[in-house]
């Protein structure tokens, strides 16, 4: 499921970083969370975005360091789906975000995003899915826990993670 919403978040938004973050880090996720970091710190001393930086390290417009060659692979990935599933609606939205050798998108992901009439956007779908993570997190004075996938998309003042080891 959280590979289909990070997919979906991506086709919707390609300039949101939180999601690109989620995208490259699947796989080996410790090693590509230090891969994230170094992109982070080169974004950092270029006084530019995340998303421009991992756009021109894809493109070969930026010097490669340890692990870029990773998530440019990633970038390009992440591209190519955007690029498959833009302008389809609805249903075809749903079956291009399932895994290859998946007959459908995981049930946990298409609980957040049914009905479908077979007409909504990308944009209109990761709303909805949104809309139903947020209600999750519904009492504004509360600490809230959760998974990492329940706060794609989300924003908050203050995030603290446990657990975290290398980045």
């Amino acid at each position: 499921g959280l590979r289909a919403l990070t997919g979906l978040s991506l086709v919707a938004d390609l300039t949101d970083a939180v999601a690109w973050r989620s995208w490259c880090g699947f796989g080996d996720y410790l090693t590509n969370s230090n891969h994230w970091c170094r992109l982070e710190e080169r974004a950092r001393t270029t006084s530019r975005d995340v998303v421009d930086v991992l756009a021109a390290l894809a493109s070969g417009e930026e010097e490669p360091f340890l692990g870029s060659d990773l998530l440019s692979e990633r970038y390009r990935a992440g591209i190519d789906l955007a690029r498959r599933v833009g302008d389809r609606r609805g249903f075809a939205v749903l079956n291009a975000l399932r895994d290859e050798g998946q007959r459908e998108a995981p049930c946990d992901f298409l609980a957040l995003v049914e009905p479908v009439a077979g007409s909504e956007t990308p944009m209109e779908l990761l709303e909805r899915a949104r809309g139903r993570l947020e209600r999750t997190f519904d009492d504004a004075d509360a600490v809230r826990i959760g998974l990492p996938q329940m706060a794609i998309g989300l924003d908050f003042d203050v995030v603290i993670l446990t657990g975290a080891v290398d980045g």
